[in-house]
């Protein structure tokens, strides 16, 4: 004969099942819904669009330096650097009178040397002294640096030196601004072009790096020596500027929309 199942005893199984079966109708009501508005919203990740901008601008020098060298030679050292002296001032003189200050010329070297006679014996003598003043100039005016040159050299004649004579861009910082705005200006040039063809529009810079520059180099000035040294006051010597092109080459991160 089987167990016999008291009623209070199904009637507590019924009270449990049907709490078990209502939890469930109530997670599946809300479903998806409870389970995002318990979890934070992440961000969304930005889709972005890299492009690379060049910008080339063409400077065209301004200034002109060169090194000023005087150098004299005499039986003794002390006529020998009175000599220099002498002559390296009169150059500096002339070179302040065509309005060249005294932040644009800088002392850069002294040198004294003794000068021998060599004998076939072996044998050697001191026969003078040649001193040697160096300085380096600075003309900021192209248009005029010729004739300085000519009229500094003939101050002391053959005693006047001139070398590393170069062509400068005085304001290497405006030519490089322009490069870099001409550059940005590109790379957001090609971006809106390459959002458009994809249907979207350009959105914001999201990052900018320089991926290249260079400032305009001095340029070597050749003359031969032996021509400037033996120019008259009157004559300029000839100069030609030229033109000096700069390049500048940034890498730019957009935002696509």
């Amino acid at each position: 004969m089987g167990k016999q199942v008291s009623v209070g005893s199904i009637v507590a199984v019924v009270v449990v099942l049907l709490g078990v079966l209502g939890a469930y109708a109530i997670g599946a009501t809300q479903g998806p819904a409870a389970a995002a508005s318990a979890t934070p919203t992440s961000a969304v990740d930005q889709r972005t669009l890299v492009t690379n901008g060049v910008g080339e601008v063409t400077g065209i020098p301004d200034q002109l330096s060169f090194d000023l060298a005087v150098t004299r030679t005499e039986s003794d050292v002390s006529t020998a650097l009175a000599n220099a002296d002498r002559t390296m001032r009169d150059a500096l003189n002339k070179l302040a009178k065509q309005g060249v200050v005294r932040r644009d010329i800088q002392t850069t070297g002294l040198s004294v040397d003794p000068q021998y006679r060599y004998y076939n014996n072996g044998d050697s003598t001191i026969t003078g002294y040649s001193v040697t003043e160096n300085a380096t100039v600075l003309l900021r005016d192209l248009k005029t640096a010729g004739k300085v040159i000519s009229s500094t050299v003939a101050t002391g004649g053959n005693a006047i030196r001139l070398s590393d004579v170069q062509l400068k861009v005085g304001d290497t910082d405006a030519l490089m601004a322009k490069a870099r705005a001409a550059a940005v200006k590109s790379a957001k040039a090609k971006g809106s072009e390459y959002a458009a063809a994809a249907g979207q529009s350009l959105g914001k810079l999201v990052s900018l790096k320089e991926v290249s520059a260079a400032a305009p180099q001095p340029v070597p000035f050749y003359a031969e020596d032996a021509g400037i040294a033996g120019l008259k006051a009157q004559t300029a010597v000839p100069i030609r500027a030229g033109t000096q092109d700069l390049k500048v080459t940034v890498q730019v991160v957009w935002q696509v929309n």
